[in-house]
């Protein structure tokens, strides 16, 4: 049975696998530096801190603000804008390549005409989807641990009651982060609503492209066309030319995970919401019709 899942999924494991590796090292990598930033803050402190030192009023001089733990959400939103954490067009391929990966072998190997003796179509339609969307676990558990991760070694008073200098100073999350716990649930679902979009264009092309390499490219290009078009025609042409606004840019499909909310939180959510709702229209009205797929599948 074990075998089975491994043969039938193995292609989402292997992106587990490459989503927790690329976390780990962008976790790590942040906190070898932090490490090495508080060393250099000592060795300072015990050069240039000594009594008479034009320096003493300075925070170098201050060892509890040169000793003490890094912020919650500084630290979280450093790790998760690292070179090496799955973002942009490398979280687009991690989340699209199993799922063209399944779909492509599940309407080539013809298991859709056994399925159909056995139980209604409406049923195997959403199994198909909702397995498709099983591919962003490896996504939300590799966020998890970060969350888990960045918890244990910064300021833990940091998460409820955020660092007014370092969290919303330098981060430029004032008015953000006044809610903090209602900001880790945003950040949580706006990314995977962002990732469920994803998924659905996958879904949508891979309805009439069946071959691997093909279906995975189409769906590639047409994820960045779609980026393409909101950033050109929606924010250059139409937020910022014509209504003179420069929210615009947060309507951005492909950096959810690094963090733009010129919109406010809210005005990112129900643009990630929308987006979600357009791409699973088009999924289900491209599977709606049975006969249609049958045909396609036939012709394989």
């Amino acid at each position: 049975m074990f075998s089975v899942w491994i043969k039938n999924y193995w292609m989402y494991l292997l992106a587990f696998l490459v989503f927790l590796i690329l976390s780990i090292y962008s976790f790590a990598s942040y906190w070898a530096q932090e490490n090495r930033n508080l060393e250099q803050n000592l060795i300072n402190y015990e050069k240039y801190c000594y009594e008479g030192s034009e320096l003493l009023d300075y925070p170098v001089c201050d060892y509890e603000t040169i000793s003490k733990k890094p912020s919650f959400f500084y630290s979280l939103i450093m790790t998760f804008n690292s070179d090496m954490f799955p973002k942009g067009f490398t979280l687009v391929m991690l989340v699209i390549i199993p799922v063209c990966y399944f779909l492509t072998r599940y309407f080539n190997s013809g298991i859709i005409f056994n399925e159909l003796t056995r139980k209604p179509y409406s049923k195997i339609k959403h199994g198909l989807i909702l397995k498709s969307y099983a591919n962003i676990f490896p996504f939300i558990m590799c966020m998890a641990l970060i969350f888990l991760g960045t918890s244990l070694f910064t300021d833990s008073a940091t998460i409820l009651n955020p660092d007014p200098l370092f969290d919303k100073e330098y981060l430029s999350l004032s008015s953000e982060l006044d809610n903090p716990i209602f900001f880790i649930v945003w950040y949580f679902v706006t990314n995977i609503l962002y990732a469920l979009v994803y998924i659905n264009i996958t879904l949508f092309v891979n309805r009439k492209y069946h071959n691997f390499f093909i279906a995975t490219i189409i769906s590639f290009v047409t994820i960045v066309g779609i980026e393409l078009f909101l950033e050109l025609g929606v924010d250059l042409l139409f937020v910022t030319t014509i209504l003179k606004l420069d929210f615009g840019v947060s309507f951005n499909i492909l950096n959810g995970i690094t963090f733009n909310a010129a919109a406010g939180l809210g005005g990112v959510l129900a643009f990630a919401i929308t987006m979600f709702v357009l791409t699973y229209l088009l999924v289900y009205f491209s599977y709606r019709n049975k006969e249609k797929i049958i045909m396609d599948c036939e012709e394989l």
